[in-house]
């Protein structure tokens, strides 16, 4: 499942139960205006609310829908080299 699928599962899980943003926003301690905007993709959720979403819709919106976010970062870090250099 992509990040779009993601947002779209959720908004759908809200629309089937009759949940409204703010009942969203309520039962996951965030502000309504953050529901949206995981909704519409201008940010999506930290790994935390990821977690609280997959519950909250018991699991419907699993958590790995919204795709690597924090891990995506970790990719991209290299190793430590063990090899010191210094300008002498």
């Amino acid at each position: 499942m992509r990040h779009h699928d993601a947002r779209a599962t959720l908004r759908d899980f809200l629309d089937h139960h009759g949940i409204t943003f703010s009942g969203a926003a309520m039962a996951l301690s965030v502000s309504v205006a953050t529901i949206s905007q995981w909704i519409s993709g201008a940010r999506r959720p930290g790994a935390t609310h990821r977690e609280a979403i997959d519950r909250w819709t018991g699991g419907r919106v699993p958590r790995a829908a919204w795709g690597g976010g924090d891990l995506a970062y970790l990719e991209r870090i290299e190793p430590h080299s063990s090899t010191v250099t210094t300008d002498s």
